[in-house]
């Protein structure tokens, strides 16, 4: 197991907060610091659908123990538990009673934001960092081309299999929860687009031609990237 940096933080803000919550993309790592970080919690994982059922129908029979401890994974398909979830902190009056993780900026910030200010100490975990990696060995193009996600370091899965896998699974899932994308072989093509111009400035109008879609569409494909943690701009 590779140690993450932000695991000395993460139990100092468990000090001092009722909930901690993690956001990062998908695969960065975030149920397994959450675990490591909080090993004796009730463990809760919402991309289970009979478990997400209950959680939106009654989620009291889950979290039936007021003074229990629980790490809820994958919270933003039920943002309606974050009420619950204040509810039982204010409360109990307990420190990290709560330890959250999700993978979507804007549901996970709304949420946090209208039912948890104050309550939550925020970080977010992207994957590897060089350091992390150790990766000081390798040359500059198999860094560029490999990245960082921690399966990639820590299970050398072969890196044209694990993004293909990857792709795949972020369209069928995330971008269908995210947008209303109607065609997805449309939005692969722009996702390919967008990764041949990393480092370049953004040119929304080539976007657009390129991809085939209006310039408003790319406008929200753009923000579905940003939201999924897959794309990222730099201001000046």
């Amino acid at each position: 197991m590779i140690p993450r940096d932000m695991l000395s933080n993460l139990r100092k803000a468990a000090a001092g907060f009722p909930v901690v919550t993690i956001t990062g993309p998908r695969q960065s790592g975030k149920t397994t610091l959450a675990r490591i970080a909080f090993p004796d919690y009730n463990y809760l994982d919402l991309e289970h659908i009979p478990l997400r059922r209950i959680m939106l129908e009654d989620p009291l029979s889950v979290l039936s123990d007021p003074m229990g401890f629980y790490i809820i994974d994958e919270f933003q398909y039920v943002p309606e538990l974050l009420s619950y979830v204040k509810v039982m902190v204010d409360k109990s009056g307990l420190e990290a009673q709560f330890v959250l993780t999700g993978s979507n900026q804007y549901a996970l910030m709304q949420g946090l934001t209208q039912s948890l200010a104050g309550r939550t100490a925020l970080f977010e975990l992207l994957p590897f960092s060089f350091e992390e990696a150790d990766s000081a060995q390798l040359p500059l193009d198999d860094v560029i081309t490999q990245g960082f996600y921690p399966r990639l370091i820590d299970k050398k899965i072969d890196t044209e299999l694990y993004y293909n896998a990857y792709l795949s699974t972020y369209l069928q899932r995330d971008v269908r929860l995210l947008s209303n994308v109607q065609n997805l072989d449309t939005f692969s093509k722009f996702v390919a687009l967008c990764a041949g111009r990393s480092g370049s400035i953004l040119n929304k109008e080539a976007l657009a031609n390129d991809t085939g879609v209006a310039a408003k569409t790319v406008d929200n494909w753009l923000s579905v990237l940003h939201t999924s943690y897959i794309a990222f701009t730099m201001q000046p």
